[in-house]
């Protein structure tokens, strides 16, 4: 539709003025959702809509120069060339757009006009590729956690026959070196079992109840603050305002626990629990308007940059001591409250987002 308006009477705003004739431009363009861009036959922009300067991030005024060198540079270039020669619409996904250290992925639609115009249509390609990266992020997660949990069941049985065995040769031996050993096995039976109970827990289903998410940070923070070390402390900067949810507040505080945790371990002197709301948020291709989201801040050591893309998968730690389930089991529970957990993380400054979706 946009190509059948465009013939002939198509003549809009300018981002700079033309050295011919002018276009007329029809009321309904400043009401698109879709962020058009209309090219001249030297690949200047002519003319950008409001939803283009939303996107792209700048105004009409000052988007020639800019908009024609980041044209060519992101290859789009060719597709206008390819489009204008052949005289027909052509396509692309996942086009990397750069403007002053600002990356965007958009999908494009090119469609040669007659008198060497060239109307650009771009979509916002950031929304699908995260649904894309939370989908296989997920399935990556999930098939992981199967894996360990079918792991650990194997190990619970032989581990108890181990344990029961070592404490029937201690209580008969009268040698109390060799009893000694036999207290050894019992003791490291007893850790690896705690590890796979850790392991398989939660396995309870949630039980949801209408509550307001302060509930559980409260908890937390009493429980960090008795924790922390001296010259550490853990503070509250909540939202008042925030909607009750539909959650299980015990789980809800086992996830934050170990996430707060890590934050104390992180080498930290300070930790924050900050509460806000989150608006048009988007995880696994869903947009929920309103969001509630639960931060842990720290000024600690971060996140490695090698375990940035694993981080959440069962097993997987920084540290030596620690066994890798943490986050995995959080992942988990914010996953059965349909929210999800994102990070950003650098030395000094990590900040761990729970966001947890108000229903309509």
């Amino acid at each position: 539709m946009i190509e059948a308006r465009a013939r002939g009477r198509f003549n809009p705003r300018m981002s700079e003025p033309p050295s011919e004739s002018r276009f007329p431009q029809p009321d309904w363009v400043e009401h698109l959702q879709t962020a058009i861009l209309l090219l001249d036959a030297e690949d200047r922009v002519r003319f950008l809509n409001p939803a283009a300067e939303d996107l792209l991030g700048v105004t009409a005024s000052h988007a020639g120069v800019a908009l024609s060198r980041e044209l060519r540079a992101s290859g789009l270039g060719e597709l206008v060339a390819r489009a204008s020669r052949e005289q027909r619409a052509l396509s692309a996904q996942d086009i990397e757009w750069q403007d002053a250290g600002r990356v965007q992925w958009l999908d494009v639609q090119v469609t040669a006009l007659p008198g060497d115009l060239t109307l650009l249509e771009l979509h916002d390609a950031g929304l699908r590729r995260r649904a894309q990266e939370d989908r296989l992020r997920h399935d990556r997660q999930a098939l992981s956690r199967r894996v360990v949990r079918q792991l650990a069941h194997e190990i619970r049985n032989p581990l108890a026959g181990l344990r029961g065995a070592a404490q029937l040769l201690g209580r008969d031996e009268p040698d109390p070196g060799r009893r000694e050993l036999t207290d050894i096995i019992c003791v490291e039976a007893d850790r690896l079992h705690a590890l796979v109970d850790e392991m398989l827990a939660p396995a309870g289903p949630a039980r949801m109840v209408h509550e307001n998410v302060h509930q559980p940070v409260d908890r937390l923070h009493a429980l960090l603050s008795g924790e922390a070390g001296e010259g550490v402390s853990v503070e509250r900067d909540y939202d008042p305002s925030l909607p009750e949810l539909e959650l299980d507040a015990n789980q809800l505080f086992q996830a934050l626990l170990n996430l707060g945790r890590n934050a104390l371990q992180s080498g930290a002197d300070r930790v924050v629990l900050r509460t806000r709301s989150a608006r048009r948020v988007t995880w696994d291709g869903n947009l929920h308007r309103l969001a509630v989201a639960v931060e842990i801040a720290d000024n600690g050591r971060g996140v490695p940059p090698e375990l940035a893309e694993s981080l959440f998968f069962p097993l997987v730690t920084g540290r030596d001591e620690g066994s890798g389930l943490g986050l995995a089991i959080a992942q988990e529970i914010v996953d059965r409250h349909g929210g999800r957990i994102e990070f950003e993380s650098e030395p000094g400054d990590t900040v761990f987002r729970l966001l947890l979706p108000v229903p309509e």
